[in-house]
């Protein structure tokens, strides 16, 4: 009746988007928190430790945004085989009807 009020529950791939986006957001508050720290620093190994960090925070990032990426593709080829299917299905059902009719009618 209110089937806009329902929510579907979300699938795994929507799931594992989700979980991705979040640390990728971790992420980038850690890289804006390490170059705070490294603007702030005086002692040189205290800098050249920022140095590491950053460039660790730094390909975490690219790896984490790849993974995403990677997951979105999926879902996104996912949803196009489901049509396609549903197209097929709802084509088939059509034929099949178009077919009744030419029987019934003789």
């Amino acid at each position: 009746m209110f089937k806009f009020l329902t929510r579907s529950k979300p699938t795994e791939m929507e799931t594992e988007i989700a979980n991705l986006k979040k640390e990728l957001e971790n992420c980038r508050f850690l890289i804006n928190r390490n170059d705070t720290m490294f603007n702030m620093s005086t002692d040189e190994n205290l800098i050249a430790s920022q140095i590491y960090e950053r460039e660790s925070l730094r390909w975490q990032y690219c790896y984490l945004l790849g993974q995403l990426k990677a997951k979105e593709d999926e879902k996104a080829k996912a949803e196009v085989t489901a049509a396609a299917a549903n197209s097929k299905a709802e084509a088939a059902n059509a034929n099949l009807n178009t077919k009744a009719v030419k029987v019934g009618e003789y």
